[in-house]
């Protein structure tokens, strides 16, 4: 076989056909990172992987001066005395904006294979299965003659093939979930093996079955009497599961909705305050509306911001004082001589919702509750305050 297709083994590595581009936030500051020593037995190797892969087009000298620059890493392979090159994306990965894609789970795959008798692991970097993937993605000719010459094999089987592609979500959810089942185990103290085979035993209900059942078509035997009824072979229907499985998830987005309720639109020129990892603490303007749904444009504090409706809250305040960017003196608050005293300022409601005057009081707070029952009073914190009228006279 690898002689007869000897240039579909080939150990060289492909490349996709495809051009990835990368997303990344502009109020992430870019990162330039140190080279790293490198041992001086290892220098030669590594000088040698790189001219390699450089000769196969995987990496592209650069030496221009760029924004943003990774530290490589240098290690042998295990067991062996070839080089692995890696580079350190930590600082990227901050400012990296991932696509997100939804991924079946893995009883919708398994459910899709109860009736499956042979199963394959194919290698990726095989330059005929990128194109038979490719195929499969735009779909299948009418006849035979139009495909590659390398992939025509695979006309008759143009059915009974598919191509899972996503993110790995699925596979770190799968970690998690193991990582929980041997914390439990060692916390109490009970035998790994036999919580996974309890775990796969357990079924959903009776439509879904146990994960075992959506996986291989029946029971597994545990440490409890089984009939041996219950063991025989049984597929469940696809159509069934699948329908059951997207039943179950409309009903928690429907739980899930009943507390929530749609945000309003912000209009421009609304006073907002902006999320930090502080809270809403960031007071700002609606200065432009985008296109995209949900998607704001806000100045605050002598800079634009674009964020999503629910990340803004609008508060009734008063404009905020916009500074220039490029001023770094910072604002400074004159003290007061006692320190009872406060600073209030007073906001007159009107019909347009407009600051008509400002006025800044040094009282005592037992005597700022003086005034109208309309007075609202913003605070030095930025809180505003209004009295209450049981209490002014």
């Amino acid at each position: 076989m690898f002689t007869e297709y000897a240039d579909l083994f080939k150990d060289e590595l492909g490349k996709l056909p495809v051009t990835y581009s990368m997303k990344l936030d502009p109020e992430v500051l870019p990162a330039v990172k140190p080279a790293r020593k490198i041992p001086v037995p290892m220098q030669d190797k590594v000088k040698a992987e790189l001219t390699r892969m450089v000769d196969l087009g995987v990496i592209t000298p650069v030496a221009d001066p760029t924004e943003w620059v990774s530290s490589m890493v240098a290690t042998h392979k295990k067991n062996s005395d070839d080089i692995r090159l890696c580079i350190d994306t930590r600082d990227l990965n901050k400012a990296l904006k991932r696509p997100h894609h939804p991924m079946r789970t893995v009883e919708e795959v398994a459910a899709q294979m109860a009736n499956s008798t042979v199963f394959s692991v194919l290698d990726a970097k095989n330059p005929a299965l990128q194109k038979l993937s490719g195929v499969i993605s735009k779909g299948w000719p009418l006849k035979q003659t139009q495909l590659p010459p390398e992939i025509r094999q695979y006309f008759p089987y143009r059915d009974e093939l598919a191509v899972e592609d996503g993110a790995n979500g699925l596979a770190e959810r799968a970690v998690r979930s193991a990582k929980q089942l041997m914390e439990r185990s060692k916390r109490d103290g009970t035998d790994i093996f036999l919580n996974l085979l309890n775990l796969r035993n357990v079924p959903r209900d009776h439509p879904l079955g146990s994960p075992a059942e959506r996986l291989m078509s029946r029971q597994t035997r545990t440490t409890l009497p089984v009939s041996k009824r219950l063991l025989v072979p049984k597929s469940k229907d696809n159509t069934v599961v699948t329908a059951e499985l997207i039943r179950k998830r409309l009903s928690q987005k429907q739980c899930y909705d009943k507390s929530s309720r749609p945000l309003r639109p912000l209009h421009h020129g609304e006073i907002v305050r902006m999320q930090t990892p502080h809270g809403h603490d960031r007071l700002g303007t609606i200065k432009a509306i985008c296109k995209e749904p949900r998607s704001y444009i806000v100045q605050s504090e002598g800079g634009e911001y674009r964020r999503n409706r629910r990340h803004i809250l609008p508060v009734p305040e008063p404009p905020p004082q916009q500074r220039d960017p490029h001023d770094s003196t910072p604002a400074v608050q004159s003290p007061t001589s006692h320190p009872d005293q406060r600073t209030y300022t007073p906001v007159q409601n009107t019909d347009e919702k407009t600051l008509n005057h400002t006025q800044t009081m040094n009282q005592d707070p037992v005597q700022s509750s003086h005034g109208t029952a309309n007075d609202i009073y913003i605070t030095r914190s930025g809180r505003a305050f209004k009295p209450n009228p049981k209490y002014v006279q």
